[in-house]
């Protein structure tokens, strides 16, 4: 029923997970890298944002692998980079 809070530099989201609401949210350039073949589900609110020139990365934890997320409430979302997302 909670918000996780992301607020490391460079993070991992391991395994298959659900999270009410989930929050990161950079100036510096970061990578946030998720577990490839399992989807995140967010049934809450999704934040993930960078910043103009400061772009937050989100990557698979295995190099050119499918990672996939379920963002079924508000969704809030700005300067990322985003690589191997399953749509």
């Amino acid at each position: 029923t909670g918000t996780v809070y992301l607020d490391g530099n460079d993070q991992n989201v391991s395994g298959t997970n659900s999270f009410n609401n989930l929050f990161k949210s950079v100036s510096s350039a970061f990578t946030l890298s998720f577990t490839a073949g399992v989807t995140q589900t967010i049934t809450g609110t999704l934040t993930l944002a960078g910043a103009l020139a400061n772009l937050l990365s989100l990557r698979s934890l295995t190099t050119n692998t499918q990672w996939s997320i379920d963002p079924q409430g508000t969704r809030t979302v700005s300067f990322l980079d985003v690589m191997d997302l399953y749509e």
